[in-house]
């Protein structure tokens, strides 16, 4: 007996804890797992067997970053022909795994290239956001050269992906759009400030097809807004009660921006004129 509560007090901290987190009951689990990063919280899964499937359930935070492997494309150590169809292969293997049944975000961050043979694979991953009803949607497609304007959008943003039955699931509970050479309209930015009632954040850079862009409503809760690069945007008109912060980057167009009280941040850049 005695020899048991000896070898019981100098077992390393590190197994007893492990045992004590383990005992925890399964919705305590989900929580930590759901405020873990997605790599940190897949390398639960070698812990046990009861650890193996429960990412999959309770993962929110779904960030698809490459940005090593993004950088050895700009040195020229990695080709993007190779390696795009590898990122492809990653994001749709964890997609399809996913068993929860919503999601807090989504980002999607590599550059696919300048050709439109990867658009359907990214129409799959936003309606995968929409199933899910995403609260932070980021979808950023820069090439890894960081040029905006030799090139346009590599992806364009489908309206009929925002054109659903009033029963079906949809961004009601968006906070966060990012779309980088992502091409959008004008209307469809629209639709997201219209029927988004939580939405905070918008970015939106390198949009192709981008002429003129509206933000205006007292029901509007956007707080911080940044538009860049958008070649063949000419006029931007802001009027937001919740406006705090406004970044522009481009060439000199036409910017109206009134009754926004908070907005104590503002940034113009000239970068590529």
């Amino acid at each position: 007996m005695e020899k048991k509560a000896k070898k019981a007090r100098s077992a390393p901290p590190q197994s007893r804890q492990k045992d004590w987190i383990d005992q925890l009951p399964e919705e305590i689990l989900g929580n930590i797992l759901s405020r873990m990063a997605m790599k940190e919280a897949a390398r639960t899964s070698i812990l046990s067997r009861r650890w193996r499937n429960l990412w999959k359930v309770y993962g929110s935070h779904l960030d698809f970053d490459s940005s090593e492997t993004m950088r050895f494309m700009f040195d020229g150590v990695k080709e993007r022909h190779i390696e795009a169809p590898k990122y492809q292969d990653w994001v749709n293997q964890v997609l399809d795994s996913h068993e929860g049944s919503s999601l807090e975000r989504l980002r999607i961050a590599f550059d696919l290239g300048g050709s439109y043979i990867y658009a359907t694979a990214v129409d799959k991953w936003i309606d995968f956001a929409i199933v899910k009803r995403v609260q932070r949607l980021e979808v950023d497609l820069t090439a890894a050269a960081g040029c905006y304007t030799c090139s346009d959008s590599v992806y364009t943003f489908l309206s009929w992906l925002l054109d659903l039955p009033s029963d079906f699931p949809s961004f009601d509970r968006l906070t966060v759009l990012c779309l980088k050479s992502v091409s959008i309209t004008e209307e469809d930015l629209a639709y997201f400030l219209s029927t988004c009632p939580f939405l905070e954040q918008l970015t939106v850079e390198n949009s192709s097809s981008l002429q003129n862009f509206r933000a205006s409503g007292q029901s509007l809760k956007l707080k911080h807004l940044e538009i860049g690069y958008c070649q063949k945007l000419q006029n931007v008109e802001v009027s937001a009660a919740s406006l705090v912060s406004f970044k522009y980057a481009g060439p000199r167009i036409n910017i109206c921006v009134i009754e926004v009280p908070e907005l104590s941040l503002v940034s113009f850049s000239n970068q590529y004129c």
